[in-house]
C-alpha cells in the first residue's frame, strides 16, 4: 500500500500545473495564480512569497502549494512536519486535496509518526470530497485490516468510489471481493483482456521532468503527458493543454490546448471534468468544431 500511495506526489505535481483540480468552488487570491507561473518557471522563492500572501487572506490553494514546496523540498529544506502544518492550515479551509496529502503522511510515516486511524479519518474526509485516491486507500486498508477492523462491505463500497473517480486500479480488487457470480464473471473477462495501462508511470515521470523546468526536460515532460494522455488520463489530457496554453515545453498553441483541455473534460472524474471545461471557457473564442478535427 505505501509503495502505491508514496505516488501522492503525482496529486501534488499535477496540482502545480492544473489549478483548480479536486478544489472547491470558490474564487482564490490572484496571488496563489501568480505564485504557481513563478512555480512553473521555476522561482521557487517567488512562487513562496506569493502563496504566503495569499495564504495569510485565507487562501487554503495557497496553504496547499505551500505544503507542496516543504513535501517535495522545493525552494525551502524539505521538511514533513511544516508541510502537515501548511497542509493542516488548508485542510481546515476545506481543501480535499490538503486532507487528502495529511492521510499520506499519516499512512506512511515519513517525516512524522505513523498512524493509520488518523490516517483513515483524513482519507474519509478527503473521499467525502471527491478524491477518488483517498477512497482508494481506505478500500486497501478495509481489504487487509490494515490499521481499520477488515470490513469487505467497506473496502467495496470504497474500490466502487475509488473507481468511479478514474482509479482503475480499484477494479481487480473489486472483482476478488466479489460474490461468486461476480468473481466469475469478471475472472473470465480478466482473462481476456490484458491489464489496462493508464498512463500512470509516464504520467508520474512528466511531473518530475516539469518540476526540473530544464530546456531539455521541459519537452520530453510534454511527450510523455501526451503518451499518458493517450492511453485515458484524463490529468494528463488537462496539463498538456494548460502547457501549451502557457507556451510551457512546447510553443503557446491555444488550438491545442483546446483540444486536450476537451478530452479532459470527458473524464468521468467531475473535478478534472469541471477543470477543464472553465480552462475551455476560459480560452474565450476557442477553435471552431472543423479547426478542432484538423489539429494532429
Amino acid at each position: 500500500m505505501l509503495d502505491y500511495f508514496r505516488q501522492h506526489q503525482l496529486v501534488l505535481l499535477s496540482l502545480c500545473l492544473a489549478a483548480g483540480i479536486a478544489m472547491p468552488a470558490r474564487a482564490e487570491s490572484p496571488l496563489t495564480s501568480q505564485g504557481l507561473a513563478a512555480f512553473s518557471a521555476g522561482r521557487y522563492t517567488e512562487a513562496l512569497n506569493d502563496w504566503q500572501r495569499a495564504a495569510q487572506v485565507g487562501d487554503g490553494q495557497a496553504a496547499l502549494y505551500i505544503g507542496l514546496l516543504n513535501d517535495l523540498g522545493r525552494g525551502v529544506p524539505q521538511d514533513a512536519k511544516a508541510a502537515l502544518t501548511w497542509y493542516e492550515r488548508a485542510a481546515a479551509l476545506g481543501n480535499p486535496v490538503a486532507m487528502f496529502n495529511i492521510g499520506v503522511l499519516y499512512d506512511s510515516g515519513v517525516g512524522i509518526s505513523r498512524n493509520h486511524l488518523v490516517a483513515a479519518e483524513w482519507y474519509k474526509k478527503a473521499a467525502a470530497q471527491g478524491i477518488g485516491r483517498a477512497a482508494y486507500a481506505l478500500g486497501l486498508m478495509y481489504e487487509a485490516g490494515d490499521g481499520v477492523p477488515s470490513d469487505r462491505e467497506e473496502a467495496v463500497r470504497y474500490f466502487r468510489q475509488a473507481l468511479a473517480g478514474g482509479i482503475t486500479a480499484a477494479r481487480s480488487h473489486l472483482a476478488s471481493l466479489g460474490s461468486s457470480k461476480e468473481r466469475t464473471k469478471n475472472d473470465k473477462v480478466a482473462s481476456n483482456d490484458p491489464p489496462k495501462d493508464n498512463g500512470m508511470e509516464e504520467f508520474g515521470r512528466a511531473q518530475e521532468l516539469l518540476l526540473k523546468s530544464t530546456p531539455e526536460a521541459l519537452p520530453a515532460a510534454i511527450a510523455l503527458l501526451r503518451q499518458a494522455a493517450d492511453k485515458g488520463d484524463s490529468a494528463a489530457a488537462y496539463n498538456l493543454g494548460y502547457c501549451y496554453e502557457n507556451g510551457i515545453g512546447a510553443e503557446a498553441d491555444r488550438q491545442q490546448a483546446y483540444v486536450w483541455y476537451k478530452r479532459a473534460a470527458q473524464s468521468p472524474t467531475s473535478t478534472v471534468r469541471r477543470a477543464a471545461l472553465e480552462a475551455m471557457g476560459k480560452l474565450g473564442s476557442g477553435p471552431s468544431p472543423p479547426e478542432i478535427s484538423e489539429s494532429k
